[in-house]
């Protein structure tokens, strides 16, 4: 973030936050009373929970990702993921022995 020549690294609070709303449903324990009408997990019941609510926080950060990569295509809300975020009011970190011609040379060097 410190040698970023357009200062294009941001953090989308915002987003984080719908992020952890959408991850924190209760999907397992609505997926686990359907399940247990049709078969009997009773004995796997903790095992199938963890695995629910795996796969689904997996699913759903994929997807929300998904969704945002296509919504900060929108100039309107680019704007407005840029004016939420917090990183303007970070300084910008830089290590005291490191500058920017270090990694340049670095990368020529691949």
């Amino acid at each position: 973030m410190g040698y970023c020549p357009n200062k294009a690294i941001e953090v989308s609070h915002s987003f984080a936050i719908i992020l952890y709303f959408v991850a924190t449903l209760p999907v397992s324990f609505f997926v686990f009373n359907g399940l247990s009408k049709i078969i009997t997990i009773e004995h796997y019941g903790f095992l199938v929970k963890v695995l629910i609510d795996y796969i689904y926080i997996l699913l759903s950060f994929f997807v929300a990702y998904l969704i945002l990569s296509w919504l900060i295509r929108i100039p309107l809300f680019n704007k407005l993921c840029t004016y939420t975020t917090f990183t303007h009011f970070y300084r910008r970190y830089h290590e005291p022995d490191t500058a920017l011609k270090d990694i340049m040379v670095e990368n020529e060097k691949d």
